[in-house]
């Protein structure tokens, strides 16, 4: 990517510049390289503001946070960095509001809504979907739209069990769900689904979901530890994890063969 922008810029063209230097960035940031990625993107945004070319200005907004996230270590530069990534998805979803870009809203109100989940602000992530969500009247297929139906039904999905888990305990604590995500995992894992994305259904998570209850229950009833249960579960998931990737190499390589 970088040759190629290299190479563009040896034309001496200028247009979409901003948009490449964001793919770049991106692509920084899923190779772990977040501050190269900051960098590219402090790029993007002078030239968007010297050029005026500002259709990609809000995604480039929402990239910088997502890569101050990423970016975060110590516990000082923690707080300042989401502190700052917050206000770049606000500034995101203003200037997408402003200029009617729904989608680019739509994906800035998704980033914002995670960063309030992993500070435990519930209510701040459903109330950042809600305010975007009824703004839809079309594109109800789009991954941007049916990520935020997924977050949405997830939070439901969420609270029903609180419900039900207080109803039996007769009880209600914040920690009382804190390892479930691990079952969670390790079902759409078991059914099929990629860790990486793309590929899954829901017909094999519900299986995997109940392998996983089976699984549990014999441990609990063999006497097994919570430790290693957890222990056990987490192998569990790497066995189908190395699975999956063994098929998946096996595929790629029937497919070139054949080709």
């Amino acid at each position: 990517m970088r040759e190629g922008l290299i190479a563009y810029r040896a034309t001496g063209a200028e247009l979409a510049r901003p948009y490449q230097l964001a793919l770049l960035a991106q692509a920084c940031g899923n190779a772990g390289q977040a501050e190269t990625g900051l960098e590219k993107l402090g790029e993007a945004l002078n030239v968007a503001d010297r050029k005026g070319e500002r259709y990609y200005v809000a995604e480039l907004h929402r990239l910088r946070g997502e890569l101050l996230q990423q970016r975060s270590g110590a516990q000082s530069r923690y707080l300042a960095d989401h502190e700052a990534a917050q206000a770049c998805f606000r500034d995101a979803i203003a200037i997408a509001r402003q200029q009617g870009a729904r989608s680019l809203e739509l994906r800035t109100a998704s980033s914002l809504a995670r960063l309030c989940q992993r500070e435990a602000n519930v209510g701040a992530a459903r109330q950042t979907l809600a305010a975007i969500h009824g703004a839809f009247a079309e594109g109800f297929d789009t991954a941007d739209r049916q990520e935020l139906f997924v977050y949405m039904f997830s939070g439901f999905c969420a609270a029903i069990v609180g419900l039900v888990i207080t109803a039996q305990l007769q009880t209600a604590h914040p920690l009382t769900g804190q390892t479930f995500e691990l079952n969670a995992i390790a079902a759409v894992v078991l059914g099929g689904t990629a860790l990486m994305g793309g590929r899954g259904t829901v017909f094999g998570s519900v299986v995997g979901a109940c392998v996983i209850s089976i699984l549990g229950d014999g441990m609990v009833m063999c006497g097994i530890s919570d430790f290693w249960q957890m222990v056990i579960k987490g192998l569990v998931i790497i066995f189908a994890v190395v699975v999956d990737q063994l098929q998946q190499r096996l595929q790629t390589r029937m497919v070139s063969l054949t080709a």
